[in-house]
This record gives C-alpha cells, sequence and structure tokens, in this order.
C-alpha cells in the first residue's frame, strides 16, 4: 500500500480531523484509536491533547503516555484511519484496552488501510520497550479481528468489561 502515509497529526491536518469526528458522529460510530476526539469538537484542543499525551511529564498521572498517528493517503491528501500506540499499560488497559487502537472512515473501510496501518505502527513499539503488543476487540467486530489476525494476533481470552459492560476478545502480537 504505498499509497498511504503514517503521520503525527498537526495542525496542517485540522480540517481533515474535524472532518473525519463528524463523519463517524454523523454515522453513529466508534472512533477507536483517537483519545478524546469524539468530545473535542475542536481539533486544535485535540492535538494539543496529544502532544501532551505524547510526552511522559505532561501525561495525567491517571492516563498513559500516548503516540497518535493519522494515515493519510497523499494522492488526495485525505485522512483515511487513525491509530493509537500506548506505550505503557496501566491496570484497566491491561485487562481491557491494550497498546493499540484504530478506526478508518466507515465510507474507506474494506481497502486494507487497517491492516496497514496496524503493521507500520507495530513498527514503533520496540521503541517502547514493548515486546508483545496487547489489543482488545468486540466479538461482533469481525473485521477488527481480521485486522489484527492477518498482523500475526494470537487469542487470549475474552474478558467481560465491568465499565462499559461489554464483551471484549483480547489478542498479542509479538514485534
Amino acid at each position: 500500500m504505498d499509497q498511504l502515509m503514517l503521520l503525527k497529526p498537526g495542525k496542517d491536518y485540522a480540517e481533515g480531523i474535524f472532518r473525519y469526528r463528524n463523519a463517524f458522529i454523523m454515522a453513529g460510530d466508534s472512533m477507536d484509536g483517537t483519545g478524546s476526539l469524539y468530545r473535542m469538537p475542536d481539533p486544535e484542543a485535540w492535538l494539543d491533547q496529544v502532544t501532551d499525551l505524547s510526552r511522559p511529564e505532561t501525561t495525567p498521572e491517571e492516563w498513559v503516555t500516548t503516540s497518535q498517528y493519522i494515515c493519510v493517503r497523499p494522492y488526495d491528501n485525505r485522512l483515511v484511519g487513525m491509530i493509537q500506540l500506548r506505550h505503557s499499560l496501566n491496570e484497566y488497559l491491561q485487562q481491557y484496552g491494550g497498546h493499540v487502537e484504530f478506526s478508518v472512515l466507515p465510507d474507506e473501510r474494506g481497502k486494507g488501510y487497517a491492516t496497514w496501518m496496524l503493521r507500520n505502527v507495530l513498527r514503533y513499539a520496540k521503541d517502547y520497550d514493548i515486546d508483545r503488543v496487547l489489543l482488545a476487540v468486540e466479538p461482533r467486530n469481525a473485521a477488527g479481528k481480521r485486522v489484527i489476525e492477518k498482523n500475526g494476533g494470537e487469542f487470549l481470552d475474552k474478558v467481560l468489561d465491568p465499565e462499559y459492560e461489554i464483551e471484549l476478545e483480547r489478542y498479542s502480537i509479538g514485534v
């Protein structure tokens, strides 16, 4: 997939981030891998938070340091997906979240973008001393499970997230 780029988000993509958020809200879909974007209508405020969360010294104590990436298709400069890599896991993320979350625009799904994003973000895991990346997915998300499995994901177990009352399947990928 030479037609994609994985980039750190910047203010030059604020309009694309705004459109990305709105596409998910209009579709009534979840924006996995975007952090607080769903709750933040101002893309510049979200970008400031992304910057804060990328540095241990500015990450709130109850959160974990995270690298946020956007997936851009160069020929039309369209932001088609987002993915984030958590540098470590707190107790909740160890049990119910994982290191990586991702999403692709609803009208861009089925093109292999998520598989490409996950494969490429895994390359950064070693930079944070991560040997095995943990991921969690809802059992009904067949596409998400396929993305994980195509990238070497090994099924670990099923857990029930008591906070959100949803069942999750946990996978790990060696990096």
